[in-house]
This record gives C-alpha cells, structure tokens and sequence, in this order.
C-alpha cells in the first residue's frame, strides 16, 4: 500500500500511445531484409540528454527514431503524483541546481513554458547526532546536540570546505577525499582565518567525529552518492563552478516529468518526422565506419529482436548500465573509451517520499534536518563515517495540498538515504519495511509530536532500476575529466554520446545531460544532413 505511485498526468507517457510509422523497422526482426535506413538518427534513451538530442534534430528536419527501454520518457527524472493525497511527488532528479537562466538550460526551458518554479534549498536547518545500531541499517538513538557543539561541527567543516577549495588543484588526483580530510584534521591550523571556531587543535574524538560526519554529507554521501573514501579530491572539485539557487518546480504546477514532456513535444510537434519507441531495449550497436550516405551508419539490435538502422545515432545510455554491460557494442569500443568507462564513478541517492495528514513537525520548521553522527573508532578519531541519511522538508517548498480533514493539510517529509546506507536499505526487498524503518526514524527524532497518519510513501531504487544503475557519476580518485570526454568523444562520426556522465561543465546534474545532449545533436549535424534536404 505504501508505494503505489502514480504518474502526474498523461503527458508522461504520451510517447507509448503514439502510432508507429516506423512499422516495416519494427516488424522486421531480420536485419538483412531490413530497408537501408530506418530514420536519419536514432537516439538511445528518452531521458534529459536523449530528449534535448532529439528535439534539437527532430527541429532541424532529421527524421529521428527515439528509442527508450522504459514505458515513458524522463529517464532518471522520475515525477510521481501519490494516489490518497494527489501531490506532486520526485522519485529522481528533483533540483535546478545553479538556477541562474545564464546557467541552466532546464530553467530556461521553464520560463519558455509559463511553468513556476521556486527556491528549494533556503540553507535553514538543525541537527540530529545518530547512535547507529551496530551491524544494522537502522538508528539506535536521535538526541539534539547542544548548540555550542553543533555550531563547532559546522564551523569545522566550513573550514574544511575552504581548505579544499584552495587545496583541490595541487592535490594529487589519486588522492581520496578520505585523505585529504585526516591530513588536514591531523594539522589544521590554529586560529583559522576567517573562522569563529576558536582552536581546533586539541579536541575530542566525538568533536572530529561530528566535524567529519558533516562534511561527509556536504561532499560525499549526501552530495555524491559516494563515501569521503571512494572519491577523488579532483572529483569533489568538479563541483565548485556550480553556482546559484537550488530551485524546483513547484509541485503545484507539475515537476521535473513537465519538463521532459515539453522536451519531447518539441521533438514530436506538427511537422515532426520524428517518433518515439517505448519499452524498446538496445541490447547491441553496431557501427559501420565506412557506410556511404544513405546507409546505415549505425543498427541498433534490441532485446525482442527488432532492429533498427540510422545514418547515425546519439545513445544517451546511463554509466551504471554502460559499466554493467548491459549494451555490446560491435566493434568493441576503443581502448580509450573502456578504460576511460572503467574510471568513472556511479553514486547512489535514494529518497523515500513520504505524506502525513498534518505537519506535525510545525510550518517553521527548517528546510532540512543534518543528521550526523559523533562516534568514531577509538584508534583514529577522525575516521567517523557520515549517517549518509537527511530530510528534506518538501511542504516548506509546497508540497502540501488540503485534506478536508478539520483544515489541516497533507505534507510531504522526504529522506534521502546515500552511498553505502542507501545500497544497504536496497538490499531489503520489500518496499514497505523500508517505509516503516523510514517511520521509525521519524518517531526517534519527533517521539512527542509524531502523532499524524502516514497517508502516502513511494520508494525510490535507483540502484536496482536496470535502466540507471545508479544515480549519477562522480570521479573516483585517480580519474580526471578528461575521463569524461574520452568516453563521450564521437566514434568515426557515426556514433555520438551524451548524458550527465559528457558534461564537462556541470556532469551529474539534469541540465548538464541536456546540454550535452544538444551538443552531441550538433556535432552529429554538422557532419550529416537529413534525407530531404
């Protein structure tokens, strides 16, 4: 009962009712017997990067075959609208990060469409010190730390974050973040400039421990999807031109799915020679170097058999698939590109949607609750691991909606779980202990107030969605963003590539896939023309 979910309107999943003009590709299931091409282009993946590809082609006069292995179009922006309290709900990508229309595209694309947004992130928040149960995904204790003690934590890791700002480009890049953070605790300086936190020299384990355990959050789990251990400084650093709001679409109007949506009427509008196949799964691409024009650059073999052939092809596919081998590809892929694709990085965020019948955690409450956790192994007393969990209080930023119920109204509380917390909770297989372990932690930090009913709840996995394998990409230590642009660099001209896991100026963001995905568009279309030019 708890994750049933629904799509917010049809526009999500226009693309699976759409006839198919492309019936002689899609009856064919021998490829010789096949006709030439299929479509100028074929684009693999209908999610932010495949979409902005195709719209941008589809506009220019290509004839475009999508192909999406999913029943609808979003990718890993994911729009829910919960059955009993009708709210907007984000099983995905759910922020605009840099939103700054000079910055990002799918801002721009709001404002083209009348569709509101509003801030998401106004950096109110408080804090909750974890005990967690030993050997267990579960919490054993929630107390709020003194105030004294939080702001020490917090100004501990401000003054980390500014040391790595300054030390990221002479850090080695096989250093991990891990490292980084243990050198610096083990002589930072005293008294820090531009810092309140008095001498940091001297204290206790459980102060390192708090300190650590937040800037876990801010640069790791919470952020990457990834442990302090298991990312390079060099990859936190990508991170540092991002700059702007955090916004979202306010759930009143519709969410991120509305904006993949007016993505895909764009490529599909009156005049289009453009379609869009669902449930169509590429199993194989080959690409044929030497093909003249009017032949098939590219075939894409799919898992029912069909194949389908273009003068080329953007694929949008996901890193965690492509890493998981889940596509061949014929030839094999350069040696650049696989070791290029062995050295990124996929991190993991979950986040489990949940709706009450009344805010009982108060409509001034903060926009998110830290919670760390101040323990650390005695031996190695900056070693503390992040609590890799934080709510985010959805009704501060409008997802509420009237319950009828004596003028109290539904409101959305959502955890995020990340890195290896979030692959632990993913390894119980019913949805619905997830909820009630998600409940449980709610009554540790409100035990006197919690007395609303839980109405709705939808659970996200995107590290067992075969289609994502993961959340989004990150650079371990040792890899460089060069990694990126070896791995999404056109091969022979027939094959081009896009996804967050392209983009150079603002990778593991929604918009930062579109953009790539428009980039990979023009490249292809300075090298080939459609058909009926």
């Amino acid at each position: 009962a708890w994750c049933v979910a629904l799509p917010p309107s049809a526009p999500t999943q226009m693309g699976a009712a759409l006839p198919l003009a492309l019936a002689s590709a899609l009856a064919a299931t021998d490829p010789s017997r096949a006709p030439a091409l299929d479509a100028d282009a074929l684009v693999i993946g209908a999610g932010m990067a495949g979409l902005g590809a195709a719209a941008h082609l589809c506009r220019a006069g290509y004839a475009v075959a999508i192909l999406e292995a999913r029943d609808r179009v979003g990718g890993r922006a994911n729009t829910l609208r919960l059955p009993r309290s009708g709210l907007i709900a984000e099983a995905g990508a759910s922020w605009l990060h840099g939103a700054l229309p000079e910055h990002n595209s799918l801002l721009r694309l709001a404002k083209q469409i009348a569709l509101p947004t509003r801030q998401g992130n106004d950096d109110t928040s408080e804090t909750w010190a974890l005990q967690l149960t030993k050997g267990e995904p579960g919490v054993q204790r929630a107390t709020r730390p003194g105030a004294a003690e939080d702001r020490s934590w917090q100004c501990c890791a401000r003054a980390f974050s500014e040391h790595l700002k300054t030390a990221a480009s002479s850090t080695p890049e096989a250093t991990p973040l891990q490292t980084l953070f243990d050198s610096w605790a083990r002589v930072v300086p005293a008294p820090l400039p531009l810092m309140a936190c008095g001498d940091l020299n001297g204290r206790d384990a459980r102060f390192w421990a708090g300190c650590a355990s937040y800037v876990h959050a801010e640069w790791a789990d919470l952020e990457h999807g990834v442990p302090m251990s298991r990312i390079g400084v060099r990859g936190v650093a990508e991170g540092f031109p991002l700059s702007g709001p955090n916004d979202v679409v306010d759930p009143a109007s519709g969410g991120m799915s509305t904006l993949a949506d007016a993505l895909l009427q764009r490529a599909l509008g009156a005049g289009s020679a453009c379609e869009l196949v669902t449930m169509a799964e590429v199993r194989r691409l080959r690409v044929n170097a030497s093909s003249a024009p009017g032949e098939a650059g590219v075939v894409a073999d799919l898992a029912d058999g069909r194949s389908l052939r273009g003068a080329f092809a953007v694929t949008t596919v996901p890193l965690g698939v492509l890493q998981g081998g889940k596509v061949r590809f014929e030839p094999p892929l350069p040696r650049a590109k696989q070791e290029a694709l062995g050295a990124l990085g996929v991190g993991l965020l979950d986040r489990i949607n949940r709706v009450y019948s009344k805010r009982f955690w108060g409509r001034d409450a903060p926009g998110n609750w830290h919670l760390v956790v101040p323990e650390a192994p005695p031996a190695k007393a900056w070693g503390a691991r992040g609590a890799e969990l934080a709510f985010w209080n959805a009704a501060r930023y409008g997802a509420v909606a009237p319950s009828g119920e004596g003028g109290d109204e539904y409101a959305e509380l959502a955890l995020f779980l990340g890195a290896d917390t979030a692959r632990a909770w993913e390894r119980e297989p019913s949805d619905a202990t997830l909820v009630e372990r998600a409940d449980a932690l709610v009554r540790a930090l409100w035990p006197h107030t919690h007395s609303a009913a839980l109405v709705d709840a939808a659970v996200s996995r995107w590290g067992r969605d075969p289609y994502a394998n993961g959340s989004y990409s990150y650079l371990p230590p040792g890899a460089r963003p060069s990694d990126r642009s070896a791995l999404c660099a056109p091969q022979a001209d027939r094959l081009y590539w896009a996804g967050e896991h392209c983009s150079l100026a603002n990778p593991a963001t929604a918009h930062g896939a579109l953009d790539s995905g428009e980039d990979a568009a023009r490249a292809a279309a300075a090298r080939h023309a459609p058909r009926k030019a």
